[in-house]
């Protein structure tokens, strides 16, 4: 996964859109408890909407308590980590109340 945003940045810039498509691919695939937050700061990044909501999902669903004490967490830029609370403003009501049912 190191090298994909480097190549994701390349692809974008000369507009080699299979590239991209692979790219987000290994993002995609490469997410887990530890490395989600690097995969969201890099959909932030790119503006991978759609990769962008899988990521925030899983944060939220998955495993958020245990995300929230990785590394990865710790070097969440600003805008990403604006973008982790932003959805915990308008998610947190559903998750109570799909609790609660």
């Amino acid at each position: 996964m190191s090298n994909v945003p480097s190549l994701l940045y390349s692809a974008k810039k000369y507009l080699v859109s299979g590239l991209v498509s692979k790219c987000v691919k290994v993002l995609d695939r490469s997410a887990t408890v530890d490395t989600i937050c690097d995969v969201l700061q890099q959909c932030i990044l790119f503006h991978e909407g759609l990769l962008k909501k899988k990521a925030l999902s899983f944060i939220y669903f998955t495993a958020a308590a245990v995300v929230f004490s990785t590394e990865g967490f710790m070097r969440l830029s600003r805008d990403a980590l604006k973008t982790v609370a932003g959805v915990s403003v308008w998610l947190a009501p559903r998750i109570i109340c799909s609790k609660v049912v």
